[in-house]
């Protein structure tokens, strides 16, 4: 299919031809081309790269056409059945900060950072820290105890 025809508004060009048009126009920049979802939910992508990641971390193998691009993302959407809302939801309900998402991330530790002073105030107010003589000391002491925990959680990969 020429540039004519599709600016010509004749026939109109089949999935095949459209896909044939796209792999022409490869610039062949970098490793090959991806389809992935925007990481900020700005819909989907379909472009040449030089990576073979995306922003949010996750691993998607460059193809050399736009046809094995789209292809493989469906395979892979597929196999996982899991969309980029539904990992945000279970980071949130789980309280995990590995959503893909940097503002949501920090809301997250946030909110644990404050769960984690809570509880460790609770252990002081059941006498474990005696040494303790003030309230402000107290809140120093049950934050340094949730950015401990915090720490060790973010190279902690074995949950179980």
């Amino acid at each position: 299919m020429t540039d004519k025809q599709i600016n010509d508004g004749g026939n109109e060009p089949t999935d095949t031809e459209l896909l044939d048009w796209l792999d022409a126009q490869r610039t062949n920049y970098g490793l090959g081309i991806v389809f992935r979802m925007s990481t900020i939910g700005r819909g989907w992508r379909l472009h040449e790269t030089s990576d073979s990641w995306t922003p949010d971390g996750a691993v998607i193998t460059p193809k050399p056409t736009a046809r094995e691009a789209i292809a493989d993302a469906r395979s892979n959407a597929m196999k996982t059945k899991m969309n980029y809302q539904e990992v945000k939801d279970a980071c949130i309900k789980l309280c995990v900060p590995d959503s893909g998402d940097e503002l949501l991330n920090a809301l997250i530790t946030k909110s644990l950072r404050q769960r984690y002073a809570g509880e460790a105030l609770a252990g002081f107010s059941l006498g474990h820290f005696k040494d303790v003589a003030d309230a402000a000391d107290l809140a120093k002491g049950a934050f340094f105890v949730a950015d401990a925990l915090i720490a060790e959680g973010k190279g902690n990969t074995n949950d179980g």
